[in-house]
């Protein structure tokens, strides 16, 4: 319990350090382990609609991507049809019919992504286009950094941590892992500004 507990510490505190850097803390977030850091701490907090038809050739490659991001990170990814089927690969627990999201969104081509706050009851386009795994992890960790997201995610579970709800999953505890190191130089960016 206190190995899961110092790797979930661990990846609040690099995020937040993440957060407050400002510009750098923005181009710190473009890193590989700094976007995999940012990914598992939006778990549960955000969600991705996936806009798609069902006869798509490009949503067919998108889905994959998306599938991967809902295993390895929590995002939960909401299908939803614009013709009324089903998405081809059938990756997904189920999906919904558009229900007038994508006119009022201005959706005109698929696959199109939005990400989504339900708590901060906001969404913010992410691509129009099929995007590449780590294009889409860069524009999610931007949008939700960009948002103050991922500060309020960070805020929510060291609340969490300090009422002792918070318990990791294993996806948490293996990416806050990996995101130690990042700790330590950042802590040494900020050392060496002042």
């Amino acid at each position: 319990m206190r190995a899961a507990q110092h790797t979930t510490i661990a990846l609040v505190l690099t995020l937040t350090v993440l957060a407050a850097g400002g510009a750098n803390g923005q181009a710190q977030l473009t890193a590989p382990k700094a976007i995999n850091a940012g990914l598992t701490v939006l778990s549960g907090e955000v969600r991705i609609w996936y806009f798609y038809l069902s006869t798509c050739p490009y949503c067919l490659r998108q889905e994959p991507i998306l599938a991967r991001l809902e295993q390895r990170y929590g995002i939960d990814i909401q299908p939803i049809s614009l013709d009324g089927g089903a998405p081809q690969n059938r990756l997904f627990g189920g999906y919904e019919v558009n229900d007038g999201r994508a006119a009022k969104l201005g959706v005109h081509a698929t696959p199109t992504l939005y990400l989504v706050n339900p708590g901060a009851k906001q969404a913010v386009l992410l691509s129009s286009g099929l995007m590449s795994e780590m294009q889409l992890k860069r524009r999610i960790v931007r949008a939700a950094n960009k948002l103050g997201w991922i500060q309020n995610a960070v805020a929510n579970k060291r609340q969490m941590l300090a009422q002792g709800t918070f318990a990791p999953d294993a996806k948490a505890q293996q990416s806050s892992q990996t995101s130690m190191p990042i700790l330590d130089r950042l802590n040494k960016i900020n050392r060496a500004r002042r």
